[in-house]
């Protein structure tokens, strides 16, 4: 592969007088002495094999001094597995000191390789001799291929088998980015440390329970992944040496074997008692360590994904021993940290004691983490190690994952949305009213009819006189079925002003979903038109919008008889038990929301917006009656209009709307009909209804100047209850509305950490 994902690089400063020619003469000692620095690759009859060289070229490397990070880009390479050797050495001459580089390829070194060569490169360098090798990693080789239909290893396969019979879980960690369909193992490295205070409570923790302090990092690391992912069946991949023979403990070569660790961390178990449970199943697979982890994944017959690693997808890696610095009398040297900038896996979590306590170095692959993310991640680990160290007796579900700065972030900080308080006597017809005074002439179209607001209000007391003799009155339902026209936005805004709340009806719907929703909703009077009369047998009133007898009725404004607590709309949904269910919204509900027009969108009176919306989506209030509120110029797209995108497009680029609200999957129809070009006539863009897909994201993205919005919200919550602007970057719902404060809880009532999914609360 052209990536360098399985280098192992190690860097070490030197200060004092370095001899080049004895580096260079060392590290050609070593390649005489272990054939796996002389061992290359290759495919015969189809199958890999090792080829073994008398010799192979090797010299020093020289670099300029620099940053780390650019000379780590030019010193660490791709290798050429057929071609030797696998390794390379580099020295930088620095001011205070030099900088000796090393990198192996992963298939002939493993992490106690390391140790070895250092340990025998520091012998070398100051002329010691080693006394010879009797085997060498070809022979643990062929050992290990006779053996492996022994009955030892035809055990450890049943082992390994059966802890992984049956459907085996997929991690879904959450991510900052999609997952790319290929893996790229581009990463970064971020370190925390823990320390002793917490780590000598830890390791009380483990003698207590007859555990070890790997035993406890790997419950802990489970738990976090467990509440991250939601998921209670986790594997997590944690090498071992693997050399359980005493011949190969001196042995340069690939000995380390990944165990895949299944542990079942369910919420209602106590840390101790899942703590045990972790002990004992590692203790099991320590007992059979020796069954290569390629052959497991091999006879389970996984389904290839190249976006992740076969059977896990994420590593706990404990250390309780550093790899030696080199030891040269005369020379002064200390290993550094470096950052390769890659990752095997998606996640790997390295721990190694030290003096001061623990090192935590997490490795992430940067084409799906923020850096951010990471950085949280690790205070939330080390904050689970707090909490078991205090309570091991505290149930998984209860461990708290948040420090109180962080809790306190999310309750407060997270919701500072504008707040704005209702008057006692406030409803949408006086608001409505009072915009009339002020705007008095702005415009309502639809087709080739047009009406000003004065007109509209005119109308719409006539109407709510009229239907106040039929009965209306505030918690009084009236049915609304007709038409998309102005005589629409009459209806709907004269049935308001007579007190009474409106049920919206879709002329397609079936006779018998219409009869059950005016039924359901004890709708008394029907508001509809002569074409569409025939579509419901209604034992109620019903009123032809056409009716000549309400043109009688005055013009004045109608008496204000409602309270903010008030009845304003119904509107049904899909229901859970196959019948719709209507959700009631009262006239508070609306002018809460009303500010996020001007406060959040930017809309203002210079703006028209096109109402494409059916008006049994929530969404069209916004189109209706929020535009009015909010003194907009309104479009009403026809029926014919509605239905047809060439139409849609037509009526935008005529320039006469600027503001669009629709779902991704109608501007995805759009967009596939006319190409995107219409969104230039756009100043607002509204989506939401739906998930917003990924490739609709960077569409609208591509559009610098367009205004757009990806908005969520429940009906039961008032037509959009969050919103995010759209740019660059993954899509999100973004953050509350006026008026509203937003928690992301876990299935105990408890607020999520950011970025871990949980039961939406809206308050």
């Amino acid at each position: 592969k052209d990536n360098t994902a399985y280098n192992i690089t190690s860097a070490i400063s030197i200060k004092g007088d370095l001899n080049y020619t004895k580096l260079e003469e060392s590290f050609k000692k070593l390649i005489a002495r272990h054939e796996i620095f002389r061992t290359t690759f290759g495919v015969k009859n189809d199958g890999p094999v090792q080829f073994v060289h008398s010799s192979v070229p090797f010299a020093l490397e020289f670099f300029k001094d620099d940053e780390i990070g650019v000379i780590l880009k030019k010193f660490v390479r791709p290798y050429n597995l057929a071609q030797g050797p696998l390794f390379r050495a580099g020295v930088v001459k620095r001011k205070a000191d030099h900088l000796l580089l090393f990198d192996v390829h992963h298939i002939i070194a493993d992490g106690t390789s390391m140790g070895i060569i250092i340990e025998e490169f520091s012998a070398f360098y100051q002329g010691f001799e080693l006394p010879e090798i009797n085997l060498d990693y070809k022979d643990f080789a062929v050992w290990q291929e006779k053996h492996f239909n022994s009955e030892y290893f035809l055990e450890q396969e049943k082992h390994w088998l059966e802890r992984y019979s049956g459907e085996l879980p997929v991690l879904n960690f959450p991510t900052d980015f999609a997952r790319p369909a290929t893996q790229d193992h581009r990463g970064a490295v971020i370190t925390s440390n823990i320390n002793s205070e917490l780590v000598a409570k830890l390791k009380n923790l483990a003698s207590d329970t007859g555990t070890t302090l790997y035993m406890v990092m790997l419950s802990a690391y489970n738990v976090l992944l467990s509440r991250y992912s939601n998921q209670e069946d986790i594997i997590v991949g944690s090498p071992v040496a693997a050399r359980t023979h005493a011949q190969v403990q001196k042995m340069v070569g690939v000995f380390i074997n990944m165990l895949a660790m299944r542990n079942f961390p369910s919420a209602d178990k106590t840390f101790k008692q899942f703590l045990v449970e972790v002990g004992n199943n590692a203790l099991e697979a320590f007992m059979h360590q020796d069954f290569p982890i390629e052959d497991l994944v091999s006879k389970l017959n996984l389904t290839r994904d190249l976006s992740r690693n076969p059977l896990f997808d994420t590593v706990l890696i404990f250390q309780n021993m550093e790899v030696g610095d080199l030891n040269i009398k005369g020379l002064q040297t200390s290993r550094l940290n470096i950052d390769a900038g890659t990752a095997k896996f998606d996640l790997t979590l390295e721990i190694t004691e030290k003096d001061s306590g623990l090192e935590v170095k997490a490795e992430y692959a940067s084409a799906l983490f923020n850096k951010e993310t990471i950085v949280s991640l690790l205070e939330h680990f080390k904050n689970i190690l707090e909490s078991v160290s205090e309570n091991a007796s505290v149930k998984l579900k209860d461990i708290q994952l948040l420090s109180e700065s962080e809790r306190n972030k999310l309750l407060v900080d997270f919701n500072t949305s504008p707040k704005s308080k209702i008057g006692d006597s406030e409803t949408i017809i006086s608001f409505f009213e009072n915009r009339i005074m002020q705007s008095s002439g702005q415009l309502i179209k639809c087709g080739e009819s047009k009406i000003t607001y004065q007109q509209l209000n005119e109308r719409a007391n006539q109407l709510a006189a009229f239907l106040r003799s039929k009965g209306a009155a505030p918690e009084k339902v009236v049915g609304l079925l007709v038409e998309r026209s102005i005589d629409m936005m009459v209806a709907i805004w004269g049935i308001l002003k007579s007190g009474a709340a409106y049920i919206p009806v879709d002329p397609a719907y079936p006779q018998d979903r219409i009869e059950y929703m005016l039924s359901d909703s004890e709708a008394e009077i029907l508001v509809t038109s002569s074409a569409l009369k025939h579509k419901v047998n209604f034992k109620g009133e019903v009123v032809d919008i056409a009716d000549p007898e309400i043109k009688v009725e005055s013009t004045g404004n109608v008496k204000r008889v409602n309270h903010p607590e008030n009845l304003l709309y119904i509107i049904y949904t899909s229901g859970s038990t196959g019948k719709p269910k209507g959700v009631m919204i009262e006239h508070r509900n609306v002018l809460s929301f009303l500010p996020n027009l001007t406060e959040v969108y930017g809309f203002s009176q210079d703006d028209s917006i096109l109402a494409l919306t059916t008006l049994t989506f929530d969404i069209s209030v916004l189109e209706l009656i929020c535009s009015v509120l909010t003194g907009m110029k309104v479009e009403i797209a026809t029926d014919e209009v509605a239905s047809n995108p060439q139409s849609i497009i037509k009526l935008i680029n005529s320039g006469g709307v600027n503001v669009l609200q629709l779902t991704p999957s109608r501007l995805q129809v759009l967009l596939e009909t006319g190409g995107s070009g219409f969104l230039n006539k756009i100043n607002f863009l509204l989506v939401g209804g739906e998930a917003l897909p990924e490739n609709l994201n960077k569409t609208i993205s591509s559009y610098p100047k367009l205004n757009a919005y990806n908005v969520y919200g429940p009906t039961e919550d008032t037509i959009w209850s969050t919103s995010y602007r759209i740019g660059e970057g993954a899509v999100k719902i973004g953050k509350p509305h006026c008026n509203e404060e937003v928690y992301i809880l876990s299935a105990t009532g408890d607020i999520q950490p950011v970025g871990v999914p949980g039961e939406l609360c809206i308050y």
